[in-house]
């Protein structure tokens, strides 16, 4: 279950980026094995980059934008749920997902595919519209850049943009001062927000994290983070640069971190989860045809089992002819006894009507 607060960030949590050449323009920068650089606390942030290649993508945190539908696409991977799902906000207890939205799930463990009970969405911004420019609005104080889409989106979905309306914001910080927004929405409850550090809790299942983040958002990440040294390494960025950063969670540290330029994570990402997507398809299938081997096995047994039989049963079956034979045979020995019996009673005959002819002789 998560427990969130505040983020004004699109975060992913899946499979790690892999490695990749220093002189790749992909690679941001990347360092490992240095400990204490960071405490989660209760977080245990991340997902799962190793588990999710032994267990089916259980157990992964994930944090990111929805890009499209089908069941939501988070920045590259595919996640899963009920048409029951629990779906609630900062705002509000009951809400409709939408692209643009940045919202934080965690897989479950029990599934081969990234599967969640809970969605939560959230809103790093929330209030009234002070003033309205050609490509910004002001919205508490708060500079908030539109993108066509992003304009044409709501304007669609609701009136055009007024000043004194009440909306809400997703997005990410360009500047100290500037928000990108990825999506405009109604803000019904008239709530006022502004909470553009991370505060969210994953269970101690989830161990890697992936972050959608940009120089000006690094001094609100998680706690997990070390954020001075991440600092460190974006120092040779502008403020606006996208990127990925890649941190394996080990004892509630992170031991091991990786920023990668944020379309070519994105796509590799996408890349590998279809991979052990299509790995575990492989398994599942081999396990298949491993059922079936063992029933032809089995079923191989037993016809050798019934040939066995067979071969018993001719074999009876020769026996009882044989025997059958044997009392013909039997048969065949007491008629030619009984046969016998008269010869001999004949011959008695016989000899008796001899002896009664040699007595009449002699008279």
């Amino acid at each position: 279950m998560i427990r969130a607060a505040a983020f004004g960030l699109a975060l992913f949590s899946l499979t790690a980026c892999q490695p990749l050449s220093p002189l790749s323009p992909n690679l941001v920068a990347s360092t490992s094995g240095f400990g204490g650089t960071g405490k989660s606390g209760d977080s245990g942030f991340g997902g799962t980059g190793y588990i999710a290649k032994r267990s089916g993508f259980g157990g992964t945190g994930i944090i990111g934008t929805i890009t499209e539908f089908g069941s939501i696409w988070v920045n590259g991977i595919e996640v899963e749920f009920a048409d029951n799902v629990s779906i609630h906000s900062n705002i509000s207890a009951n809400e409709t997902l939408k692209i643009g939205q940045q919202v934080a799930v965690e897989t479950v463990l029990d599934k081969e595919t990234p599967w969640v009970n809970h969605i939560y969405i959230h809103y790093p911004i929330a209030g009234r519209i002070e003033s309205i420019h050609a490509d910004t609005i002001v919205v508490d104080g708060h500079h908030i850049t539109l993108s066509e889409t992003t304009h044409k989106a709501f304007s669609q979905a609701n009136r055009s943009l007024e000043v004194g309306q009440m909306i809400a914001i997703n997005g990410y910080l360009m500047t100290d001062k500037q928000w990108q927004a990825t999506l405009i929405t109604n803000n019904p409850a008239q709530v006022h927000i502004y909470q553009p550090k991370p505060n969210i809790t994953f269970s101690q299942a989830v161990k890697q994290l992936v972050l959608e983040t940009t120089k000006a958002q690094i001094e609100h990440l998680p706690e997990v983070i070390n954020t001075r040294l991440v600092a460190n390494l974006t120092e040779h960025l502008s403020d606006k640069t996208r990127f990925i950063i890649t941190a394996s969670i080990e004892q509630s540290r992170a031991v091991h971190y990786e920023l990668q330029a944020y379309q070519a994570a994105i796509h590799e990402l996408h890349n590998q989860v279809q991979e052990s997507l299509h790995a575990a398809q492989q398994i599942h299938d081999l396990q298949e045809q491993g059922e079936h081997v063992k029933d032809l096995q089995e079923q191989s047994e037993q016809i050798k089992d019934l040939q066995e039989q067979s071969e018993l049963i001719k074999d009876l079956q020769e026996q009882s002819e044989q025997i059958k034979d044997l009392q013909e045979q039997s048969e065949q020995i007491k008629d030619l006894q009984e046969q016998s019996e008269q010869l001999k009673d004949l011959q008695e005959q016989s000899e008796l009507i001899k002896d009664l002819q040699d007595y009449r002789d002699r008279d």
